[in-house]
């Protein structure tokens, strides 16, 4: 019987500057993840995203908000631009710049 558990693409991504270090992370978030990033403030957001993501790591450290942070920006992006969610976003992003760019052309 198919599971809602079972919809949600696992990928795999090394993280830089970790010699061995790779990650796996669910290619989107869910719903609950998602009504939950709006009550969160922008600075919270960073983190939780990367969190929802993460499915797991073969680090040392669990995965965890205070281990995420520790994380520098090329080990964050590297994580994050692999993921559907990420690539959604910069569409968004590059259809409103475009959007923004006709109707100032016009």
């Amino acid at each position: 019987m198919p599971s809602l558990n079972q919809s949600r693409k696992v990928l795999k991504v090394v993280i830089p500057g970790i010699e061995g270090g790779e990650a796996e992370v669910y290619d989107n978030l869910i719903v609950g993840d998602l009504e939950q990033l709006q009550e969160k403030t922008s600075k919270e957001r960073i983190v939780f995203i990367l969190k929802c993501l993460l499915k797991a790591w073969n680090l040392d450290e669990p995965v965890s908000e205070e281990n995420i942070k520790k994380l520098d920006s090329e080990q964050y992006m590297a994580i994050l631009k692999v993921t559907k969610f990420w690539q959604d976003a910069q569409k968004t992003v590059e259809e409103k710049q475009e959007e923004a760019f006709e109707k100032k052309t016009n």
